[in-house]
């Protein structure tokens, strides 16, 4: 009775005996729970073995891969074949383990970004059918050689666009070797009776290529037809299994030339439901239509490079976390690759959007596997020349700038989280136009009321007013102020005052912006310096509105821009300066790099060649959030040089921030990004410039894609030809633009972009010494027994009796010209348009070929002194209808890829015209 008693003076179950009962029984029930997650987390099929045995199995297998790819023929277009690039050869590698794996991978490749997804899914493709072993089976009454069954490849790419192929097409798989393997691999199906159709239709389709001889059904001999492409031999279409237009096997060449009249077998493999071979593509806004593919996967491939984040929109982290839950559970077999060049997003990538653990226990869970691939060059075959000689950037320099406009961006970021929080994405884009705009307007160059001067002195009034409307925050503010806003309730008191302050920093911006306040103090300290500097905007545009406003306002500048000590040019200046004569290009020991965006700072460092001293001129949080990023890709890349440099840089760059009383980040930390610093494009393309009621008829096209063209109808355009056997952009006037007509639109971010991509300059030393050729063979041939006799008949030839035997001379003695480096060449010719087309008519040289001349080599020596408008126009579009051009250069590898890289460039800016008008100002 009393031990009963005794029980009741404490709670059951609180003795020691019961409490490490309960420890038992929870870490029993723990290891249970943890071994059953573990089981669903792994792969159908998958059994626990030793990790060093499964990772010795997935490298032999990827070894047997690339090595069975490696025999494959693989050639640029007209070109023999050659080997992959090392960058390819460890994306294809990552690629294959992963999809044994069935994990997923994140991988970087920097600095190159333009890494080709549907290059890489066709090649692993091409590995999948070239690593099946040989056999031999019986039939025919003894025994024929044949291959073992593929196993098949299905993979995915998200984001999708169909730009994604461009890459692809310019790589060619020889026929003979298509056709010799498929060719045995159908025998596995007609004598061994293989009854997979769709895998039979596969072998059958591309086992014809052999009739492939480069002949069009137009009768004309390309190069492009002699074989297939990388894009033809993986068929592709949407989540459905429908093929795409241009997506089913063989569609190009088979569109082409006599090759579909060969292919009248079944439609199988061409059917994604069905189909061994296939592509899905994924685009934005249609994540839903992934439940319609039928069957596994492979691999899925994220593209999260800038071009994809594009694709995705501001959201892009959150939209590929909740995708990529949602395919894990539908495909937890499959492999993932999620391939990036920005640091930052690759972080993100491996510590949150594919980390397959959560924090335990305030731990942070381990990241994705991961790769930093070091890529100087995106090109898929391996360079012929890969040394790279390294010069400059002895000193780095990073100066920043915070002000009162960093004050109210903060304040507004505050408030932003807020709205974002009470459902309002009306008032929550509103908010970010605003610090866009602080953020944009700050970093200008000059006061924002000079900068409309100056476009609409230099664009007319149209283009003016398109620009501006982007340094404008009065609709935003507008918008917020209204009572029936919920932004305007969530934000209260906290939001009008910070309106107000961003309206009272706007208008300080109408005196002048904290970067040119910086640009000010930088060229007033440099200009009397014995050596060239170099600033490099952000934007062409940007950089002469600098030489018109900073010229006015420091009187000594106008002369040094003159003679060129100080040259202030966009993006590709530094390119055209790089491609000068040693001697020339040693001169610019100096380079001011003006409001980079932040990963462009990184990049920037990248380059072989760079002057001496580099100084960074940005905004604080551009130099907040790049140290922290070079930091961390100072420690992963493998090239030496460009992580000390790096180096240099993020050390600078964390003493200007600690100086601006910004705190550095962590490097164990991954905050959300600031707002890019961003200069949007212009609208309205101006090919008139400023006009008033004097001048004539004008023509306004009216572009799909948003644009507006304004020329006279005399104006030279880039129309897309895609009526021959090969699309090709032709030159035409302006009253000739129809609607429907696929136009290139040259903007100044076309300008910009292709300055990177291929250097006028560069390629006007090409056509220079090709022009010096031609004019002494021809001018040898004239008829007269000496040199002074040879001038009188071409000036007799030219009919222009006021030319001078001296003059003419200079023209025609070219002995230096031809004996001196490629680098080192200037043009020696006539300067005047029509006299050089007397000159070149009178020796004979086609017309064609001497426009060719006059645009590649007279007018585009001097690129860097060109301005954005109808200068850099003119050239591109001359380069884009050269018929010669790719020609030109086929010998030199380099220069015809930045051609072909040019001409897909200008096929991103083709847009529709919706409408033409005819007007008078």
């Amino acid at each position: 009775m009393g031990g009963n008693r005794h029980s009741f003076r404490e709670a059951p179950g609180t003795s020691l005996s019961d409490r490490l009962r309960q420890q038992q029984e929870n870490a029993k029930r723990r290891s249970e729970l943890l071994a059953a997650r573990s089981t669903q987390s792994k792969p159908k099929g998958f059994e626990a073995e030793d990790p060093a045995n499964e990772n010795s199995r997935i490298a032999t297998i990827a070894n047997a891969r690339l090595s069975a790819l490696g025999s494959v023929p693989l050639r640029p277009i007209g070109e023999d074949p050659q080997p992959l690039s090392e960058v390819y050869n460890e994306i294809l590698r990552a690629a294959i383990e992963a999809a044994e794996r069935g994990e997923p991978i994140v991988l970087m490749t920097w600095p190159a970004r333009d890494i080709c997804l549907s290059a890489v899914t066709s090649l692993l493709a091409l590995a999948d059918v070239a690593v099946a072993p040989e056999t031999m089976i019986d039939g025919y009454g003894g025994k024929v050689k044949s291959f073992e069954r593929p196993k098949g490849f299905k993979a995915l790419i998200y984001p999708y666009a169909r730009t994604t192929h461009e890459l692809a097409r310019d790589i060619q798989v020889d026929r003979k070797y298509l056709h010799r393997t498929h060719l045995d691999h159908l025998a596995r199906h007609t004598v061994a009776n293989d009854d997979a159709r769709s895998l039979k239709d596969y072998h059958q389709i591309l086992s014809r290529v052999s009739t492939l001889s480069g002949k069009g059904r137009d009768g004309t001999v390309r190069p492009e037809f002699e074989h297939p492409t990388l894009d033809e031999i993986l068929p592709h279409g949407g989540c459905d299994g429908i093929v795409h237009p241009n997506g089913s096997l063989l569609w190009r060449t088979a569109s082409r030339t006599d090759l579909k009249e060969h292919n009248t077998v079944s439609k199988y493999a061409n059917d994604g439901n069905q189909a061994e071979y296939f592509l899905y593509g994924l685009k934005r806004g249609d994540e839903l239509s992934i439940r319609k593919i039928r069957g596994g996967l492979n691999l899925i491939f994220f593209d999260l490079t800038r071009t994809g984040r594009g694709r995705l929109g501001e959201e892009w982290v959150e939209r590929a976390t909740r995708i990529y839950k949602t395919m894990r559970k539908m495909f937890p077999g499959t492999g993932f690759v999620a391939i990036t060049e920005d640091p930052w997003t690759f972080d993100k990538a491996r510590f949150d959007i594919f980390s397959e653990m959560k924090d335990l226990r305030g731990r942070k869970a381990p990241p994705a596997k991961s790769k930093t691939i070091t890529a100087l060059s995106s090109l898929v075959f391996k360079p012929s020349d890969e040394s790279v000689t390294w010069s400059g950037v002895q000193t780095v320099h990073a100066k920043g700038f915070n002000g009162p406009g960093r004050n109210v961006t903060d304040d507004l970021r505050a408030v932003r989280h807020r709205v974002r929080r009470g459902g309002d994405p009306t008032g929550l884009a509103a908010i970010n136009e605003i610090i866009a705009t602080l953020r944009r307007t700050s970093c200008l160059p000059g006061s924002f009321p000079a900068f409309n001067q100056y476009l609409f002195d230099e664009h007319g009034q149209a283009v003016a007013a398109d620009v501006i409307e982007n340094y404008r925050i009065s609709q935003q503010v507008q918008i917020l102020r209204q009572p029936s806003q919920r932004a305007f309730v969530v934000g209260g008191s906290e939001l009008a005052a910070s309106l107000q302050e961003a309206s009272t920093v706007m208008s300080a911006f109408n005196r002048t912006t904290p970067m040119s306040t910086m640009l000010e103090t930088a060229i007033r300290r440099i200009l009397n310096s014995s050596s060239k500097t170099l600033f490099m905007f952000r934007k062409q545009t940007l950089a002469e509105f600098a030489v018109d406003y900073l010229g006015r306002t420091i009187p000594d500048l106008q002369a040094k821009l003159d003679n060129e000590m100080i040259v202030f040019s966009g993006p590709g200046g530094l390119s055209d300066i790089a491609g000068l004569a040693p001697s020339e290009r040693n001169k610019f020991k100096r380079i001011f790099v003006v409001s980079p965006p932040r990963d462009g700072v990184l990049s920037f460092f990248a380059r072989p060649w760079l002057p001496r001293e580099v100084i960074i001129l940005a905004d604080g949080d551009t130099l907040k959030y790049s140290s922290r990023d070079a930091w961390r890709l100072a420690e992963q890349i493998r090239e030496p040089e460009i992580a000390s440099r790096l180096r240099l840089f993020a050390e600078v760059a964390d003493k200007d921030v600690t100086g601006l009383g910004m705190a550095p980040i962590k490097l164990t930390e991954t905050p959300d990004l600031p707002e890019e610093v961003h200069f949007p494009s212009e609208s309205v393309i101006n090919l008139v410039g400023a006009y008033n009621k004097s001048d004539g008829e004008l023509i306004e096209l009216t572009m799909e894609g948003g644009q507006t063209i304004i020329a006279r109808p005399g104006s030279a355009l880039v129309r897309l030809d895609t009526s021959r056997s090969i699309q090709t952009f032709r030159k035409i006037e302006a009253k000739d633009a129809h609607e429907r007509d696929n136009i290139c639109v040259i903007s100044s971010s076309f300008v910009d972009r292709a300055r990177l991509l291929l250097s006028i300059q560069a390629n006007a030393s090409e056509a220079i010494r090709d022009y010096h050729e031609d004019v002494s063979e021809r001018f040898a041939k004239l008829r007269g027994l000496h040199e002074s006799d040879k001038i009188r008949t071409l000036i007799e030839k030219m009919g222009d009796a006021n030319l001078q035997i001296a003059t003419v001379r200079r023209w025609v003695h070219l002995e230096k010209q031809l004996q001196a480096r490629l680098e080192d060449v200037v043009t020696q010719a006539p300067r005047q348009p029509e006299t050089f087309a007397k000159f070149t008519a009178a020796l004979g040289i086609p017309t064609n070929l001497a426009n060719r001349f006059w645009h590649w080599g007279v007018r585009a020596q001097r690129s860097f002194r060109m301005k954005a408008g109808m200068e850099f126009h003119d050239a591109y579009l001359n380069i884009l209808t050269d018929p010669d051009a790719s020609l030109a250069f086929a010998g030199d590898a380099k220069r015809a890829d930045e051609i072909a890289r040019l001409i897909r460039l200008a096929e991103e800016f083709v847009s529709p015209v919706r409408s033409t008008r005819r007007f008078k100002p």
